[in-house]
């Protein structure tokens, strides 16, 4: 009997530092860009003294600030609130934050959904409020998400305004081909298992997928986006696992992905 072939997008795409924490209990680092761990406190601020805006090309030629170059790109939320905004230069991301109140921004992450052509990553965060100055957050690893809390300097001011400096990445290219995600799920004797739930997750859209064994115990995921993180986690009621969960880079059709049962379902 053929592998079912059929599986479903289970959700829209959510921010990274939340897909890792409700899908593992913790983050993951990534070489390109760089993830910070969400128990980890944001960057050290540099502080800019006095009441005037400052932009991102301001950063330019500043010691603290020597990875922001003249092709730097600017987004900004003003007002600051809980939303999204496009990255400006690039129409296939956006940017998303996350207000804990009006004087904390707790976390940002960038989103996209392929196929899409990622090409920035953001090199400095500049936290405007009040006439205390300004923190701006220096990135020397471009990054892709972070949690904070991010504050104006004192902390007792309300944030004004939010802009977000993007570099050019040397990785920007097309993703790539869709790909196909193929396996089995047994028992220790060999025998395959059915019913078995598979969870397939972007670790870097947030979009999940499922599908289930058939009765050999195979399941495929196809249409898969490739050159992209992954998430593959096996469930059924009964059934424990010596390895419930496989992380990986899609680079190309992937067969022989198993999961072997520790102990069988109860008939």
């Amino acid at each position: 009997m053929n592998p079912q072939n059929t599986f479903k997008k289970m959700m829209a795409p959510v921010t990274l530092a939340a897909l890792l924490l409700t899908t593992t209990g913790f983050a993951y680092a990534f070489a390109t860009p760089t993830m910070r761990s969400a128990a980890a406190l944001a960057p050290q601020p540099v502080f800019f003294s006095g009441a005037g805006n400052i932009e991102c090309s301001d950063l330019v030629g500043h010691p603290s600030f020597s990875h922001i170059t003249d092709a730097v790109t600017e987004t900004k939320f003003d007002p600051p609130t809980t939303s999204s905004q496009p990255v400006a230069g690039n129409s296939d991301m956006t940017v998303s934050i996350v207000m804990q109140s009006a004087t904390v921004m707790s976390s940002w992450s960038l989103n996209w959904t392929s196929p899409a052509i990622i090409d920035r990553y953001v090199a400095a965060v500049i936290i405007k409020g009040g006439s205390d100055g300004k923190n701006v957050y220096p990135y020397t690893s471009l990054m892709s998400g972070d949690v904070g809390p991010f504050i104006v300097p004192g902390g007792s001011q309300a944030i004004s305004h939010v802009s977000f400096c993007f570099e050019p990445d040397d990785f920007g290219t097309p993703t790539s081909a869709p790909a196909t995600i193929a396996g089995r799920v047994v028992n220790t004797s060999g025998r395959g298992l059915i019913g078995t739930t598979l969870i397939l997750t972007n670790a870097m859209t947030g979009e999940i997928y499922s599908t289930t064994t058939n009765q050999l115990g195979y399941y495929l995921f196809e249409g898969i986006p490739s050159a992209e993180f992954y998430i593959l986690s096996a469930s059924q009621r009964g059934v424990t696992f010596f390895e419930n969960q496989k992380t990986f880079t899609l680079e190309e059709d992937l067969a022989g992905l198993d999961f072997v049962a520790a102990v069988a379902p109860k008939k």
